[in-house]
């Protein structure tokens, strides 16, 4: 019923003992019926028992996939990453395996933390390879956005120069 629950929270749903609960999500797991976010370890249903069909703008079905493969990235690398999405003047994060590196007293933000777009390497990385029509519109946003961080917006020839940076480089 709920979207995610803690093993306290399912705990006090159901009144099952916590040891009987863990198996049994050990083995809902195993079969992919269910996840465990890795930002705050909340266990969601598979995007495979969801009612509805799958559709390639749900977040979770993202995070489902992408949460395996950061927590692999974690492992390799030591250092946290988040997995953000775009929204109209800003990158948002929707997962993060800060809790599972070793440098997880970095302050990354939390989920629904809002990411600046031209002062993220995300964000840049987003305005860089979205299609030109895309890229105007969220210019567009940024320069008539009076959030102190969107000052860049303003400048095209600083913004173009990022853009081609990031183009280059192939990441923000």
């Amino acid at each position: 019923q709920a979207r995610a629950a803690s093993l306290h929270d399912l705990y006090l749903a159901t009144d099952l003992p916590k040891a009987t609960l863990t198996r049994l999500l050990v083995t809902l797991e195993k079969r992919g019926l269910v996840w465990q976010r890795l930002a705050d370890g909340a266990y969601m249903a598979s995007h495979r028992l969801q009612p509805r069909a799958a559709q390639l703008s749900d977040e979770n079905y993202l995070v489902e996939i992408a949460a395996p493969v950061m927590e692999r990235l974690c492992r390799k690398v030591n250092w946290p990453s988040v997995l953000a999405v775009p929204r109209l003047d800003c990158m948002e994060v929707i997962e993060t395996n800060r809790p599972k590196s070793y440098f997880s007293h970095l302050p990354l933000g939390p989920i629904g933390f809002r990411i600046n777009m031209l002062r993220s390497a995300s964000g840049r990385a987003y305005i860089a390879f979205c299609n030109e029509s895309e890229r105007q519109a969220m210019l567009q946003r940024l320069v008539a956005s009076s959030e102190p961080g969107n000052f860049m917006a303003r400048q095209p020839v600083m913004v173009e120069r990022l853009l081609d940076e990031t183009r280059r480089l192939g990441y923000g």
